[in-house]
């Protein structure tokens, strides 16, 4: 993250068991559960400075 601009948008995937830890840094939910190679996992969406989620 230190090296995207303030105002830049963030998207990843993370295992559904890490929610609440990315949470923690500013992602959000942003799309329902998939499964990818056995392994649950979630989209999730950190807004930039300004930038509404």
């Amino acid at each position: 993250m230190d090296l995207c601009a303030p105002d830049a948008q963030i998207q990843l995937s993370a295992q559904t068991q890490l929610e609440g830890w990315y949470g923690k840094f500013g992602f959000q939910r942003s799309g329902e559960d998939y499964d990818d190679d056995g392994i649950m996992h979630l989209p999730m969406i950190r807004a930039g400075q300004g930038i509404p989620a």
